[in-house]
């Protein structure tokens, strides 16, 4: 795969083109300010940016939004919050 961790959002378009789809929520570690944003591809791949630069690549967009779920649970004290555009 020509995306790899470590890459700006400007290399990862210039290398696979603009998302068909990106994620109408954002996500924010408790305690920081880092946003992590979710871009969607065909495929089912997700690459997950944290202050625009690749954070990690999933592949099963399902399996994605299942550990977003566990990690926004109240019951988390490490969790994330959700923010919503």
């Amino acid at each position: 795969m020509k995306v790899k961790v470590g890459m700006t959002e400007v290399q990862v378009k210039k290398e696979i083109g603009n998302p068909p789809f990106i994620e109408n929520f954002k996500t924010l570690k408790i305690g920081t300010k880092d946003t992590t944003t979710y871009w969607r591809y065909e495929n089912d791949m997700t690459i997950i940016f944290k202050k625009h630069i690749v954070e990690a690549i999933e592949r099963n967009h399902s399996v994605m939004l299942q550990k977003i779920q566990e990690w926004a649970d109240p019951k988390n004290k490490d969790g994330i919050k959700l923010l919503f555009k």
